[in-house]
């Protein structure tokens, strides 16, 4: 799926932290990480997509038991553009691997 210029997704390679996880709770202030400590890489998935060097959006997929639970963001002027469903796009390609 073609992205609006300037924008790009990129996969976390664990959970966010810091300024990060600042900003994510800022664009949805109910995000909230899952149980304390380091979740396991097969169980956690954070996509975030930057628009001119900053976030304006994530997708974050947690694996509960057997399910996962989803939440995603994205700054209002954002909007329709494509961008939630290459989100949806990138995260079943990523977990369908």
């Amino acid at each position: 799926m073609k992205l609006p210029a300037r924008v790009r997704i990129s996969r976390l390679p664990g959970p966010p932290e810091g300024t990060l996880l600042t900003q994510m709770r800022r664009l949805n202030p109910q995000f909230a990480l899952g149980a304390p400590g380091e979740p396991a890489p097969d169980d956690f998935v954070c996509l975030v997509v930057i628009a001119g060097g900053k976030p304006v959006g994530f997708l974050v997929a947690q694996r509960t038991g057997t399910q996962w639970q989803e939440t995603q963001a994205l700054e209002s002027t954002w909007r329709g553009r494509g961008i939630e469903e290459a989100l949806q796009a990138e995260l079943r390609g990523l977990l369908s691997r």
